[in-house]
């Protein structure tokens, strides 16, 4: 039983460090390779710009990259889809283990005070 429950332990800790490496490395894209890049693009446009109606087209531009790279754009519907139902998972996964640590320090501590005191 013992091993049991510690196998189980580390399997979940394991599956809890890689959702977290994932979430961490989308992250790291959205702000790395779709906001800087397209921010970056944007300045640029806007600088050439003498009027402020030159900036409208360039602004849309701009919000359709951002649109576009971060899976959220018309067309990338399935992708948008699955991600949301791919974090709906990990915010419910570290909902359940949550408790379940809760749960594991209830019960520990009702074990040991029971022994020691």
């Amino acid at each position: 039983m013992k091993f049991q429950f510690i196998y189980v332990l580390r399997r979940c800790q394991v599956l809890w460090n890689e959702m977290n490496h994932f979430i961490r490395n989308f992250q790291d894209y959205i702000m790395f390779e779709v906001l800087e890049i397209s921010w970056a693009c944007f300045l640029e446009e806007m600088d050439a710009s003498k009027v402020l109606d030159d900036l409208l087209a360039p602004h849309e531009k701009y919000l359709s990259s951002i649109a576009l790279k971060s899976l959220v754009g018309e067309r990338l519907q399935g992708i948008f889809k699955t991600l949301f139902l791919l974090f709906d998972l990990i915010l419910r996964f570290q909902s359940n283990i949550d408790r379940w640590f809760e749960n594991i320090h209830i019960f520990f501590g009702e074990f040991i005070h029971t022994i020691f005191w």
